[in-house]
């Protein structure tokens, strides 16, 4: 083989393999990018999936009255990707990501209103029972008192629907039993200097208590 014919062949395997060298990477690029675009397109829908929980959250206490509507648009996200898909074609992991991110804040917003109204109508709703009265619950006592503790502990957390039902299930059980003591304003105002010195009551707040049999759960210690 002469020198020339060997030159040549060497040259032809060279460019061959240097295509397929750069077809390989070029395959490796396509893959690594279907795989970014794969990812972005599985954090996109969690972020869907939480912001739909949290759209149906706010729905359920817009509902309720306990939260008043909040103005996002929330076709913005949907309406760019589909002119991006119509005009460009398949998005890339960049753009997928930054709508992910529109929905986050979209979500994050939502929770925020709906935290805010639970804590703000809960504590309000709270201040509307007449506690004091508790006293006068007789066998009712233990429960209400739990009742209370568990409603209590319910404000105090993130809302949900199902923790939002169970305080308005809750709160409507106690309010019941107060409400069937009838009206003991009287009584209330008693009740309401408890605890106290046993100088600041008089002969006829003790008589009031002692009619009303809640003499007997009261205590007096030395301070």
């Amino acid at each position: 083989m002469s020198d020339d014919h060997l030159g040549t062949s060497l040259l032809t395997r060279s460019r061959r393999l240097t295509a397929l060298a750069r077809q390989r990477r070029e395959g490796a690029e396509k893959i690594q990018d279907v795989t970014r675009t794969n990812t972005a397109l599985k954090e996109l829908d969690k972020e869907l999936t939480a912001l739909d929980a949290s759209l149906k959250l706010h729905a359920f206490l817009v509902g309720k009255s306990i939260a008043d509507e909040v103005e996002l648009d929330l076709g913005k996200a949907p309406r760019d990707l589909r002119n991006h898909i119509d005009q460009v074609g398949r998005p890339s992991p960049q753009f997928l990501n930054a709508r992910r991110k529109d929905a986050q804040k979209a979500r994050e917003a939502l929770d925020a209103s709906a935290a805010r109204s639970w804590a703000d109508w809960s504590q309000a709703e709270f201040g509307g029972l007449p506690l004091a009265r508790i006293a006068l619950l007789g066998a009712w006592r233990m429960s209400v008192e739990t009742a209370v503790r568990e409603m209590r502990q319910a404000a105090g957390k993130p809302p949900t629907i199902a923790g939002v039902e169970t305080f308005l299930s809750k709160y409507a059980s106690v309010k019941a039993r107060f409400d069937e003591l009838g009206p003991t304003a009287e009584l209330d105002e008693v009740l309401a200097k408890l605890p106290c010195p046993l100088s600041d009551l008089s002969d006829e707040d003790i008589a009031l208590l002692r009619s009303h049999d809640v003499d007997s759960q009261i205590s007096l210690r030395m301070g």
